[in-house]
């Protein structure tokens, strides 16, 4: 009997220090960080500081910053800006939502992969700008673009122009992308989108499609097609009901 409680007891050591090992404290920055890609680089999982602007170091622990992970940022709501250096290439779901006083921010030339909820909730959050030499994603008067600009990923919630126009290369539109753009009151399509283009599925019994825009917009537009649509009713400040003009 005492022989097994000693063995369990071994076996509940190793487990709490492979948790110790896998996150690990920086008390310089207050990052908290686990190993990842087999040890060759870590990931960001929690800011435990307390600053207005924060600066990623390249490296932690002596391995290369390579991602910031789920929920990272989240609801850090003093920060008002981040610097990334260009050894990140994942920044993962909801990494910076809820970042309430964030307002721009530049994604590095070498990130390749971009939830598409990083920024969601960012309510002063007016410009996302890509690095010069990103293969992956473009930057344009601050909304998120894939290299191609034929998805349009993110409109920054904070941006406070009242009018938009999509870009007639255009073909697809992110889940999320307009997501409580309060100041946007009138929207143009110049291009052409298909109805499954419209954000994305999620999978349950209903099989819902999210829109990326608040209210009826992508119902109208499917129903009138490409043009200039205004708001013509808002409930709580959040677009309810459009208009093709």
């Amino acid at each position: 009997m005492k022989i097994r409680k000693m063995g369990l007891a071994l076996i509940l050591m190793a487990v709490i220090t492979i948790t110790a090992c896998a996150q690990k404290y920086d008390n310089e920055n207050n990052f908290v960080v686990k190993p990842i890609d087999d040890g060759k680089g870590v990931e960001i999982t929690d800011y435990a500081g307390n600053k207005f602007e924060v600066n990623i170091p390249p490296q932690i622990k002596n391995l290369p910053v390579t991602s910031i992970g789920k929920q990272a940022f989240a609801n850090e709501k003093n920060i008002i800006s981040i610097t990334m250096p260009n050894s990140v290439t994942n920044i993962g779901l909801m990494a910076f939502a809820s970042c309430t006083s964030l307002n721009s921010i530049t994604i590095p030339a070498n990130v390749t992969n971009i939830d598409n909820a990083a920024f969601t909730g960012c309510t002063r959050l007016t410009a996302i700008n890509i690095a010069g030499g990103n293969k992956t994603y473009a930057s344009q008067d601050g909304v998120l673009y894939d290299k191609s600009k034929t998805t349009l990923i993110k409109y920054p919630q904070g941006k406070i122009a009242s009018t938009f126009t999509i870009p007639n290369s255009v073909t697809s539109i992110e889940k999320f992308a307009f997501e409580n753009c309060t100041n946007l009151t009138s929207v143009t399509f110049q291009g052409t989108i298909a109805p499954d283009k419209f954000g994305s599925k999620y999978i349950n019994l209903n099989d819902v499609l999210y829109s990326p825009f608040d209210g009826d917009l992508c119902e109208k537009y499917l129903a009138g097609g490409p043009g200039t649509y205004i708001v013509v009713e808002q409930a709580y400040g959040v677009a309810k009901t459009w208009t093709k003009q």
